[in-house]
């Protein structure tokens, strides 16, 4: 995956859609990518600046 795929499917994760419904339309679907986009989420909801 390239890394500007990688960042799109993290962008429209981290607002708020399904991470699995957008690995599937970017052909991308596995369980280990499902997985790093949860935790890609998870970590970027740690800092209070997106807490807003």
């Amino acid at each position: 995956m390239t890394g500007a795929k990688k960042g799109a499917i993290n962008s429209e994760t981290v607002r708020g859609r399904d991470a699995a419904t957008v690995l599937k339309v970017f052909g991308e679907f596995s369980a280990e990518h499902l997985r790093q986009s949860g935790e890609i989420r998870s970590c970027v909801f740690l800092f209070e600046f997106d807490k807003r």
